[in-house]
């Protein structure tokens, strides 16, 4: 799981590391390698993992680029002063999705910010970073809040028939997990369904019968 996650979070460091531009790689870094020990604290599915990191990722993005103004928005919606702090932005953004999605980690997480506020000196720059940062991270979790990634769904399995799906031994007597998560709002894409590929041959057709490739 925390592979998973890290994997991801790190593919999101890199597609975004030229983005930032003005902020420190090491502050982006160290703040996806704490999303990664946060979300694998609090025993998140590799759904989860990927849709946090997502959102903590997006919110560190809009945070900085609302002060370089060097890539189109995601948003567009955050206004920062010009003289703010790309570094206490990044840190500021990420701090606040991660505090406010993992309540429980909020003192662990405090104790990073803290460290990593350090570095930057105070005044001005800093404080308007860190406003910048809080105005990202309230927007984005804002708009996931209703994305579709609860309550969980849990699928049943039904009868023991051809196309129907059954339980393994290691499933939970609830079922399946995460049935919610065909229905979650894309982050970079319009809707999911553009890119479903067609239904399977019928059961009952030549591509669609093992009995029918046997014979042949």
């Amino acid at each position: 799981m925390k592979k998973m996650y890290g994997t991801l979070g790190l593919w999101s460091v890199l597609m975004l590391g030229g983005l930032f531009g003005a902020a420190r790689a090491g502050v982006v870094l160290d703040w996806n390698a704490i999303a990664v020990n946060t979300a694998v604290a609090n025993k998140q599915n590799p759904f989860a993992q990927a849709r946090y990191a997502a959102i903590v990722q997006l919110a560190v993005f809009e945070a900085v680029n609302s002060i370089t103004h060097k890539y189109q928005p995601y948003l567009g919606t955050i206004i920062a002063p010009p003289d703010a702090s790309p570094d206490a932005a990044a840190i500021e953004a990420a701090y606040q999705v991660l505090s406010t999605c993992f309540p429980a980690s909020q003192p662990t997480l405090y104790a990073d910010w803290t460290n990593s506020m350090q570095s930057i000196p105070d005044g001005s720059a800093k404080a308007d970073g860190i406003a910048t940062g809080d105005a990202a991270a309230a927007a984005m979790i804002a708009l996931r809040a209703n994305d579709g990634s609860s309550p969980p769904q849990s699928k049943i399995p039904g009868p023991p028939v051809p196309g129907e799906w059954q339980a393994t031994p290691s499933c939970s007597p609830a079922g399946g997990i995460a049935f919610q998560w065909p229905n979650v709002t894309p982050f970079g894409i319009s809707s999911a369904s553009d890119f479903l590929l067609g239904p399977p041959p019928a059961l009952t057709s030549k591509g669609g019968s093992n009995e029918t490739h046997l014979r042949r």
